[in-house]
């Protein structure tokens, strides 16, 4: 009679990802006179300076931006290029570099993102643009809305802001929001501030932005937007509240993977 061998459970796309992400802090505490203390600071992953020239590139993508990674690079080190200081495009690739700095900073004393810090870094990321002075929460519908999506009227955005904080569980089901897993709680938090859409305009590069804020915090890397997902994320927002965004894991999987055989 045949033996039967129960199959091997395979781990799952955010298991594989916890033991990537494991894997790398305990090669980099290898050699380390630290103790405990400073595990916190030692875990939190801190984009590369290469990485910054494609994180802004792929958030002005999410509103419609056509711009490569040298592109932005030439206006973030002031080389000559396409772009001159007086263009739209010069302005939003440094306010958005400043926007991902500002993430980055808040991020690694373990923060994540609120409603009101998010309003606040709209005001600055744009302040060198015209039509968005004096003009940040919107006062009608959003200029990027998407079809099919019930937004809420301008008066609701407010109270809506007040509730988007980690106490509140980002307005969210506190019970199934604290069972999910962060980079599940992420995903969630993105779509609700896109259906907030508490701006006049970029209110996905916004979301997505809090999306990788809450990644950095919770110590994972912030996902690179990539050619797809102005789309992606727009079907997104479209939907229901999502439990999981298995293409979004997967990605994040890979770029962990990728960057542990680099290292």
């Amino acid at each position: 009679m045949e033996s039967h061998v129960p199959d091997t459970p395979r781990a799952t796309v955010l298991e594989r990802l916890d033991l990537a992400v494991a894997r790398r802090l305990v090669e980099r505490l290898v050699g380390q006179d630290s103790g405990p203390e400073g595990l916190v600071q030692t875990s939190f992953w801190c984009p590369s300076a290469a990485d910054r020239p494609a994180w802004v590139a792929g958030l002005l993508a999410l509103r419609g931006f056509r711009l490569d990674d040298h592109e932005v690079a030439c206006v973030l080190t002031g080389a000559p290029g396409r772009f001159r200081p007086e263009h739209q495009e010069f302005k939003l690739i440094r306010g958005f570099a400043e926007l991902t700095d500002a993430v980055v900073e808040r991020a690694s004393s373990g923060q994540t993102v609120d409603g009101w810090w998010l309003v606040e870094m709209f005001r600055r990321t744009t302040d060198g643009i015209e039509r968005f002075r004096n003009n940040t929460l919107r006062r009608d519908m959003p200029w990027d809305a998407l079809v099919g999506v019930r937004y809420p009227e301008p008066g609701e955005v407010q109270p809506q802001l007040d509730g988007f904080h980690a106490g509140a569980s980002f307005s969210d089901d506190p019970e199934l929001f604290a069972s999910l897993h962060p980079v599940r709680q992420a995903v969630r938090l993105m779509w609700r501030f896109a259906r907030i859409a508490p701006f006049p305009d970029f209110n996905l590069p916004f979301a997505a932005v809090a999306f990788a804020a809450h990644l950095l915090a919770s110590g994972y890397p912030p996902l690179l937007p990539d050619a797809g997902d102005r789309v992606r994320l727009q079907r997104l927002a479209r939907g229901r509240a999502p439990l999981r965004a298995l293409a979004l894991e997967s990605r994040l999987l890979d770029q962990v993977v990728g960057a542990r055989s680099r290292a």
